[in-house]
């Protein structure tokens, strides 16, 4: 949708956020409440799309266990609630902003809003998410131009890793935005103390490239520099399927904003082979890369898989966008594939819909024996064998069968 008349828009969101009881209510809203604040002709047919406006834009979001119930998180209370915080053993984050554009704690609560605890512990400075056992205080001083991030429980180092890559692609969106990311020592010393020694990242990667280590100015003992980084789960790229708890969170996100959101259907042609695969079983993709490059070498198949994805891009845009264009499916099946939930919740789904209602021709491939019987691609015709996976087969055989596999894709692909 389009809207040719911003200022239309822009009218409507602030209806809401100017409203007096919305303001009263610190921000919560319902949607009978919008109801009432569109009335007006104008707004009166679109308050689905302008609801929709607010979401895509981090004005708003849906209170995970309050269907139809929305929070702005501009009009949150000022004042910090109680809780009780464990500071036993914690990891520690800082950001500090030469200068500190307002919002970006807005926008990190609202992408993040779904584990905030009890959906209470929120306030306009700060939050408190919590998920499997763990917990992250995460606090703005607008003053001091700092956020800070602390974490306790059980797997702080994957919690942090998903709290830092959701900072740094809010970070992206500001042009020649100026700030330090602030590492906390792990010397005996500093580790588990509130006020460790503190390294920037960019002298911590410097110190790296020289292999090097790096001198604590409170205990004055060597530290190791990939130690640190390690610890504070920074990452040079963000590898999608390495860490579990960014996958759920981006499901659930997606799954919540679906559920406010009517969808947009776009017609696609079909013509890409798509193939879907464990990164367990990296190697069996290249293999199959090697003997499909003449066809894409001569134009006569195109091929799509993962690796394709540019670092830094939306990969789970790309992984939709090649989803909704694949015309045959190439599932390299193995009991790594049978257990993925990224596939089972993110790939089978649409493939196999695809299949019953779009004619997508979908080929499995058994690369290595597996429970495929007690799976949704069980009743679909495999391209080799099951009771002799590839994984079993000599090196000669593999390359045979390999070939035969290729040719059977090729056939569908052009049928």
């Amino acid at each position: 949708m389009i809207i040719l008349k911003p200022e239309w828009g822009t009218g409507a969101v602030y209806k809401v956020l100017d409203d007096t009881k919305v303001i009263n209510n610190r921000g919560y809203f319902s949607r009978n409440q919008l109801d009432q604040i569109w009335q007006d002709s104008q707004y009166a047919d679109m308050r689905n799309e302008l609801l929709q406006l607010m979401l895509r834009f981090k004005l708003c979001y849906e209170i995970s266990n309050c269907p139809d119930t929305y929070i702005a998180p501009n009009l949150l209370s000022l004042e910090k609630p109680d809780y009780i915080w464990n500071e036993h053993q914690n990891l520690i984050l800082r950001y500090d902003y030469d200068f500190m554009p307002k919002g970006i704690l807005t926008r990190f609560i609202v992408e993040m809003h779904l584990w905030i605890e009890e959906q209470t512990l929120v306030w306009k400075s700060g939050v408190v998410l919590a998920k499997d056992n763990t917990r992250a205080e995460v606090i703005e001083h607008c003053s001091q131009r700092k956020i800070e991030i602390r974490v306790s429980g059980q797997r702080k180092k994957e919690l942090l890793a998903v709290i830092t890559h959701e900072f740094e692609k809010i970070h992206q969106t500001y042009e020649r935005l100026q700030y330090k990311t602030l590492i906390p020592c792990n010397c005996l010393e500093c580790e588990g103390t509130q006020a460790p020694q503190l390294y920037p990242l960019d002298v911590l990667r410097r110190f790296l490239d020289q292999r090097q280590p790096i001198q604590c100015q409170k205990s004055f003992a060597m530290v190791d520099v990939r130690s640190l980084i390690d610890d504070a789960g920074i990452q040079s790229e963000f590898d999608p399927n390495a860490e579990p708890l960014q996958r759920e969170l981006d499901y659930q996100r997606e799954q919540a904003l679906n559920r406010s959101m009517t969808p947009v259907v776009k017609s696609v042609k079909r013509d890409r082979i798509f193939i879907s695969y464990s990164h367990q079983d990296a190697e069996w993709l290249k293999k199959l890369q090697t003997f499909l490059k003449p066809m894409v070498r001569q134009g006569t198949i195109s091929v799509w898989d993962d690796t394709q994805i540019e670092p830094g891009a939306d990969w789970r845009k790309d992984i939709e966008t090649a989803l909704a264009a694949a015309k045959v499916a190439v599932l390299l099946v193995s009991q790594d594939f049978l257990a993925s939930d990224f596939i089972h919740k993110n790939e089978l789904p649409p493939l196999l819909d695809a299949a019953e209602n779009k004619g997508l021709t979908i080929i499995w491939v058994p690369i290595s024996y597996s429970t495929y019987e007690d799976s949704a691609i069980e009743k679909y015709q495999a391209a080799h064998s099951p009771n002799h996976p590839l994984e079993s087969l000599t090196p000669a055989n593999q390359k045979k069968a390999l070939v035969n596999i290729c040719k059977a894709i090729k056939n569908a692909a052009n049928s």
